[in-house]
């Protein structure tokens, strides 16, 4: 409560970074349920439409039957809390870490509580939802309640306890995949099912690893209407990440740490200066990967102690340690001077080092160990104190002629000076705030060894420990806490640039955005989802997960062509206004820093074409795009070999619009020969046509949109998308909740029942 007040009592939000263009898409869909009553799955807004299942912009639990999706609305965001759920999802994940400690360990309570406050002011939790990453806050918060209910249902002694650990499970699980990440939701399971099975191995109760098996297999079908459309539209698109044939080493680790970057797990200052840390090229000033030196300290006390639940300690230190060298991600290959996977899979994650989420929740269980009942056979051992205060002098010392001695010269160059913006006087500013912070972190560090040491003959003093995981953590935190917190105002979309303006007005036609700067200092308008919130259509935004085939269009640099522009429905485009004016565009709006043009001869959104060329795959259509003679106007290209010709009606070809909706469109169409009509809208599998009602094919037209081609006469042509696979998610989905249910009525029937020999059989 002290932590979140402002969240929770006064009606504020973390309105930091991304959080307000995370939210367009969700509002948008929300609008229409509240309207329409339908479900929207295609934004038609950003990337020419792209599918928001794999985009987590949109967090609604859309599978939920209509009844349960409107009582969902009206609870969602409560006025007084509106991030009230994430923020009690975080609280039981905070509890289910002090619980589980407390079965492994039987943990004394003050540690107990320091691991619990490890997990509650994790920086690579709090600062990622500060800026908006509410997904990433689910799956996080969820994995300790999965890791304590695994445990259960492996430890509890009366089946009735297990099967509602199991039940729980279940339910976890389930939501995790529903709502959380996709990055942290593969690590967390692979977490859960190790530890599971870990445990299991040590107690030989395979029989309960099974029950804990097919709880998870439930959760699966519980989760299916996310995962399965998911799945199905990653193989048509592209994250950013990973190793990819062509690429340099220094752009494979652009986005995954260094080896030199490992020390700011428990020295945040290590690299870089004021909080920031340098990976590969990319500042990552918000994204601290900071485990805390009062964590990392308790975990390796915890680790050596003389206290039960050895095996287990070996467990969870080997997760801590492959936490943290997966979380280097592609930085794994190039160090060995190849640019290849070395971890298979593993590479393809775009941000590696959110793993270190699995070695927070290592950490935290195993620093509450130290406080664990200690052997009583085993010696106390010498007096530690000279030893401590030793290890302060010395850090202390290391850390004032890092800030103002002869070492702050050798750390600039560590940190490698000739990066941008590092300039002499920056290197050290930065020697000194490191310098400061070593200081600070022998401090935390070495209170934190003489706590336990001398908790170990008057426990009073064990309760310095959180007290002292506070102080650390919160340092890093409570700054971004407090910069991110807004009012739930902070979520409303901004005033829409001149050019959104414009093409609102023109929906058939789309906005190309050229301006490269900020807009008033806000944002960049072609890097953001506030399009939707404009109710304008943008060749560009900010998706999850763009179309595969913009890989070649961005290779390509079709963006640049004025009549590729035309062929995709560009109507209007904006450019700096100290930029000279384009050639076959007018100015239609002159602003302080840009200018608004239009286009002359626009085709819009839907246009017809006399000719169509073939193409033998999609590189080569981005070449034929290229040429300087392309004429939309007149040709199109396809890799649909089969529908290049001629269509001589598309010359005197009438289209009216009837129907204009993110997942339907209709058009009335009429020519007096065989016409070739191009839908100037994204073209993905899940969109189909027909003709007066009856199917036709859809040929890929243009790399990225869609064609159909017409017989003579007056006809309507319409489209409609489904998401691929959504019917079975959707229904392996409330089939498994309808299950889960079941089996929450039927424990709460023999709940009061003495007799579980039933039950027991079953189980």
């Amino acid at each position: 409560m002290l932590v979140f007040f402002p969240q929770l009592f006064l009606g504020k939000v973390f309105g930091y970074g991304d959080s307000a263009a995370f939210r367009p898409f969700s509002d948008f869909s929300r609008a229409r349920w509240h309207e329409q009553h339908v479900r929207t799955y295609w934004n038609p807004y950003t990337f020419m439409g792209v599918e928001s299942v794999a985009s987590l912009s949109d967090s609604r639990p859309q599978y939920l039957p209509d009844p349960l999706l409107d009582a969902v609305e009206v609870l969602s965001e409560p006025r007084f809390a509106p991030q009230l759920w994430l923020l009690v999802t975080h609280l039981l994940g905070t509890l289910s870490i002090m619980a589980l400690a407390r079965r492994l360990w039987g943990a004394r309570a003050p540690a107990t509580l320091a691991a619990g406050l490890i997990w509650l002011l994790a920086v690579p939790i709090l600062v990622p939802f500060t800026y908006g990453h509410q997904a990433q806050l689910v799956s996080d918060a969820l994995l300790p309640v999965q890791l304590f209910l695994a445990h259960r249902a492996l430890v509890a002694a009366h089946v009735r306890d297990r099967a509602l650990a199991l039940l729980g499970l279940a339910a976890a699980l389930a939501l995790t995949v529903l709502h959380g990440h996709p990055q942290i939701v593969v690590c967390g399971w692979m977490l859960v099912i190790a530890f599971a099975l870990q445990q299991a191995i040590g107690r030989r109760a395979f029989g309960r690893f099974g029950l804990v098996a097919l709880s998870a297999g439930l959760a699966v079908a519980m989760a299916m209407a996310v995962w399965w459309p998911a799945l199905l539209y990653s193989a048509q698109s592209f994250r950013g990440g990973g190793v990819t044939p062509g690429l340099s080493i220094a752009e494979v680790q652009r986005l995954s740490p260094a080896w030199r970057d490992l020390l700011s797990l428990a020295w945040s200052h290590a690299v870089g200066y004021g909080g920031a840390t340098y990976w590969g090229g990319m500042q990552a000033t918000d994204y601290s990967p900071y485990l805390g030196v009062v964590a990392v300290v308790l975990a390796l006390v915890g680790a050596r102690a003389a206290a039960a639940g050895r095996a287990t300690v070996v467990f969870l230190v080997v997760v801590v340690a492959l936490a943290v060298v997966l979380s280097l991600g592609t930085t794994l290959g190039p160090i060995f001077g190849v640019v290849r996977d070395v971890v298979p899979f593993w590479s393809k994650f775009r941000v590696p080092f959110y793993v270190l989420i699995v070695a927070v929740a290592g950490l935290a269980l195993l620093a509450a160990r130290a406080g664990a009942p200690r052997d009583t056979t085993a010696a106390e051992g010498r007096d530690l104190r000279p030893w401590i205060a030793a290890l302060a002098a010395v850090i202390t010392i290391v850390g004032v002629l890092l800030a103002f001695g002869p070492l702050a010269a050798g750390y600039a160059a560590s940190i490698d000076a000739a990066r941008p913006g590092f300039t002499p006087a920056v290197a050290k500013l930065a020697a000194q705030d490191a310098g400061l912070d070593l200081v600070w972190c022998g401090l935390l560090a070495s209170s934190t060894l003489l706590a336990v040491w001398s908790g170990r003959r008057r426990p009073a003093w064990e309760w310095a420990l959180p007290a002292l995981v506070a102080a650390d953590l919160l340092v890093i935190a409570y700054p971004a806490l407090a910069r991110a917190t807004a009012p739930r105002t902070a979520f409303d979309p901004p005033p829409p640039p001149p050019l959104a303006r414009v093409v609102a007005a023109h929906p058939r036609e789309r906005a190309y955005v050229g301006y490269a700067g900020f807009y008033q200092g806000r944002f960049f308008e072609a890097y953001t989802n506030h399009w939707i919130s404009w109710r304008a259509r943008c060749l560009t935004g900010l998706p999850g997960a763009p179309p595969d085939r913009w890989r070649r269009a961005i290779a390509h640099d079709l963006t640049r062509h004025l009549a590729v522009l035309r062929a995709w429905g560009v109507g209007y485009a904006d450019f700096a206004a100290s930029a000279p004016m384009p050639g076959a565009m007018h100015p239609v709006v002159a602003a302080e820093s840009l200018r608004v043009f239009a286009l002359d001869a626009p085709l819009g959104r839907a246009y017809a074409v006399r000719f169509v060329a073939p193409a033998r795959d999609e590189d080569r259509a981005a070449q034929i795009l290229a040429l300087p003679d392309f004429d939309p106007r007149v040709a199109a290209v396809t890799t649909a070999e089969d529908f290049a010709g001629e269509y001589p009606g598309s010359e005197r070809c009438v289209i009216r619009w009837l129907r204009d909706e993110p997942e339907e469109l209709a058009l009335q169409v009429e020519a007096p020969a065989p016409a070739f009509v191009v839908v100037a809208d994204s073209d993905f599998p899940g969109w189909t046509a027909t003709v007066d009602g009856r199917p036709t094919r859809i040929a890929p037209t243009n790399l990225l949109v869609r064609g159909v081609a017409l017989p003579p006469g007056r006809h309507t042509l319409a489209m409609r998308y489904e998401t691929r696979g959504m019917r079975t998610g959707l229904s392996a989905t409330r089939l498994g909740w309808a299950l889960w249910a079941i089996g929450c009525i039927a424990w709460l029937a023999l709940a009061r029942r003495r007799d579980w020999r039933a039950p027991v059989a079953l189980l």
